[in-house]
């Protein structure tokens, strides 16, 4: 059976899910600028410690690009 959800519901949920988007793009932005803060924290590592990734700057910013895109639709 298909529920109704009130507008103010709609509207609560549209608004918190942009804003987590939003903020997920901006950090993959501050990335690509070259910030640091919780960079080498995000990226997952080897027993050794040697991190497995290493995204470019270009590969930050089509994230960003794309999580801004998940927001706004």
């Amino acid at each position: 059976m298909y529920v109704e959800y009130p507008t103010t519901m709609k509207l609560f949920l549209s608004i918190l899910l942009f804003l987590l988007f939003f903020g997920l793009s901006l950090i993959h932005f501050y990335w690509a600028s070259g910030g640091l803060l919780g960079f080498t924290n995000a990226l997952p590592a080897n027993e050794q410690g040697i991190p497995v990734l290493n995204p470019t700057t270009s590969e930050s910013i089509h994230r960003g690009i794309i999580l801004l895109l998940f927001g706004l639709f």
